[in-house]
Order: C-alpha cells, then structure tokens, then sequence
C-alpha cells in the first residue's frame, strides 16, 4: 500500500502498473502518463 507522500509500488495482473503517492497534489506527467486520484 502507498499509505505515505514518496512511496512507490508495483502491481503485476493482466498489466504492470507503477503507484506514486503524491499526496495531497496532483502531478501532471510531462511524459503523457496517466494521473489518477483514489481515496
């Protein structure tokens, strides 16, 4: 779980997806990565 601001985790299933914990503010990628919010 990415339960505090700077924690990164992956999950691996039918696809491989990278968490990042950002905090309160959300990061538009640079890159054309998906930004999601979840509480």
């Amino acid at each position: 779980m990415c339960t505090e601001v700077g924690m990164v985790k992956n999950t691996y299933g039918t696809g491989c997806f990278t968490l990042v914990n950002t905090g309160t503010t959300a990061v538009k990628s640079k890159n054309k990565l998906l930004t999601t919010i979840a509480w």
